[in-house]
């Protein structure tokens, strides 16, 4: 989605500047164009944007997979991945051997392409 944006910024400025006519100054189109720029890197940095990474992990705990124990299943995925998670989705449970495959979803400040494609790939252990 945020590469979608920057596409989507960089054709907003091409039609403003390539509708520019001869009533427009060049520093008026200059001062636009870094505007424009300034604001999409402000908008970058502050917590607005926060970009959100998956991972889907399999879990072996599934007593905690129920939704009254929700606080405690995100602690003890907390401790084990060293990660400050904000939600989890239940995947499908296995209970003959007692796993579960979760997805959780934390904030990462730097985005890291590899997790979306990790997590493109379908997993066929199952």
């Amino acid at each position: 989605i945020r590469e979608m944006s920057y596409l989507f910024a960089v054709i907003g400025l091409s039609v403003i500047n390539s509708l520019a006519n001869k009533k427009i100054s060049f520093l008026e189109l200059l001062f636009t164009n870094i505007a424009v720029i300034v604001v999409i890197l402000i908008l970058e940095k502050i917590t607005i944007l926060k970009h959100e990474v998956s991972k889907r992990i399999v879990y072996e705990k599934i007593e905690l997979i129920v939704p009254e124990k929700r606080e405690e299943l995100i602690a003890d995925l907390e401790k084990r991945t060293g990660l400050k998670i904000h939600r989890v989705e239940i995947g499908r449970i296995n209970f003959l051997q007692d796993t579960a495959r979760i997805q959780i979803y934390y904030y990462d400040n730097q985005p890291n392409m590899a997790d979306d494609a990790e997590n493109a790939i379908p997993d066929d252990n199952d």
